[in-house]
């Protein structure tokens, strides 16, 4: 799960300061709390993202991906 968290961060990070972070309205936050936030925020998601996934598979995504095309190699 922990590679499916570290991309999962990446992609909801570059999303948030395309779209969220660049409006005026944050524009005028202070950037350190801003930040801080934003963090808070990822890692909520990821948290629970984490749990309710791990709940219904043994795997993250991203590893049941990896595991798959890795066998899908080595078989040939």
């Amino acid at each position: 799960m922990a590679l499916s968290c570290y991309l999962l961060q990446n992609i909801l990070g570059v999303i948030a300061s395309r779209t969220v972070l660049t409006r005026p309205e944050v524009a005028v936050l202070d950037p350190l709390l801003l930040t801080g936030a934003a963090f808070l925020g990822v890692s909520a998601v990821l948290i629970a993202f984490a749990c309710l996934w791990l709940r219904f598979f043994p795997r993250g995504p991203f590893e049941l991906l990896w595991t798959w095309s890795y066998r899908k190699l080595a078989r040939e």
